[in-house]
């Protein structure tokens, strides 16, 4: 089937709607609706945290850089505590991640902290550490 559609103007939506829908068939769910994601938590910790990179550090410098767990604590107050470290290639790259007054890194971590809450649908204590892989 072809359908012209345009959400400009809402032209054809309800007709494709339709047909999807008439196409589908009524079955269980495959994977259980209370969990968020079939992703391993640690995979949605780092894909947060690389997504964060991407959108707040420009070039090709985001593509570059690797991230690695150090630590996954559950507090006595019901807080997951998460410790992820960026590790650069060259230590000249830290201050372009860092930002002034470490305010790049700060907003990585509140952007990745929140995207992670949401994703694994808990509190989230994020601590995002900077490294060069250089010695």
């Amino acid at each position: 089937a072809v359908f012209t559609v345009s959400s400009m103007d809402n032209m054809g939506i309800d007709r494709l709607r339709y047909y999807l829908l008439s196409q589908c068939e009524e079955k269980n769910w495959l994977l259980d609706p209370n969990i968020p994601s079939g992703d391993a938590p640690i995979d949605i910790v780092h894909d947060a945290v690389r997504e964060t990179l991407l959108s707040n550090i420009h070039d090709e410098l985001p593509y570059i850089l690797e991230v690695v767990n150090k630590g996954w604590t559950e507090l006595p107050n019901g807080v997951l505590r998460i410790d992820e470290v960026v590790r650069a290639p060259k230590r000249q790259h830290l201050p372009l991640i860092i930002g002034a007054d470490g305010k790049r890194v700060a907003v990585i971590q509140r952007t990745a902290q929140a995207a992670i809450e949401e994703s694994l649908k808990r509190k989230v204590f994020l601590v995002v550490s900077v490294e060069s892989k250089e010695a």
